[in-house]
């Protein structure tokens, strides 16, 4: 199997993967001491650990599940755990969906340098590209498939379900069986193209985002990312942004 030469990714990420592991049988301690890391990384929100290490883990995941999907089935499992990354608390405050995707792309090396997200955006589509980073990286249609469903995850959690892409591209072979990833994204979808893409609607993306409703309080969407305190969320989001949630709010409405 081949390594990972660089890249980083940071903590919640593997704590997410572990929590998708707890859920499945898998003890999180053991693979903390398996992947020879202080259990305490976990206190510093932003702590980052190699790439390679990460994979480590996560391959070790998807060899106890032998799930030929895992890659998708962890992306779409997204929302079934608190994940108080930042990025995401900035997502939930935005005006719109494609405002929300513009951020997740702004601020996604706070999460991993793995890909490199794009956006192509015209008068009726827009068009969420990935190009890898590395070459090495392992399980490429894993990982690509867990970011595509991780990606569509959220946009449905804040459009209550409701958007789906016209087409979806990627870039690794046909597998034997296709039907998981066609009941999730619900669309055309080619395999063995030149890119990874995902074509959704513009007009889908410019819908509001409920949760970015002035009504909903701050304890309200502290709790929805995962953060135990509302005081940990607004310094966590004042750190990032430079402003706080209700600030934040308040100059996306005057966009």
């Amino acid at each position: 199997m081949k390594q990972i030469k660089h890249g980083s990714v940071c903590i919640h990420f593997l704590d997410f993967l572990l929590r998708f592991a707890n859920e499945k049988g898998l003890d999180a301690k053991a693979l903390i001491l398996m992947a020879r890391l202080d259990p305490h990384v976990f206190e510093d929100q932003d702590s980052r650990m190699p790439a390679v290490t990460f994979m480590k883990v996560w391959n070790h995941i998807a060899d106890y599940c032998e799930d030929p999907h895992f890659g998708l089935h962890l992306g779409s499992h997204l929302t079934h755990f608190p994940f108080s990354h930042i990025v995401f608390s900035v997502m939930l405050n935005d005006r719109n969906l494609l405002s929300a995707l513009k951020n997740m792309i702004r601020y996604h090396n706070l999460m991993s340098d793995l890909i490199s997200p794009r956006l192509f955006v015209d008068d009726k589509t827009v068009v969420f590209s990935i190009e890898k980073q590395d070459d090495d990286i392992p399980e490429k249609r894993q990982y690509s498939e867990f970011i595509f469903a991780m990606v569509l995850t959220f946009l449905r959690y804040l459009n209550a379900g409701k958007t789906d892409p016209q087409i979806v591209r990627f870039s690794h072979g046909k597998p034997d069986d296709f039907s998981e990833q066609t009941n999730f994204f619900k669309s055309k979808i080619v395999f063995g193209d030149k890119k990874d893409e995902m074509v959704l609607q513009k007009s889908l993306l410019e819908s509001k985002i409920n949760l970015a409703n002035p009504d909903i309080s701050m304890v309200d969407i502290a709790f929805l990312l995962g953060f135990s305190e509302q005081s940990a969320f607004i310094h966590a989001f004042k750190i990032w942004t430079g402003q706080t949630p209700n600030g934040y709010r308040v100059s996306v409405a005057k966009q």
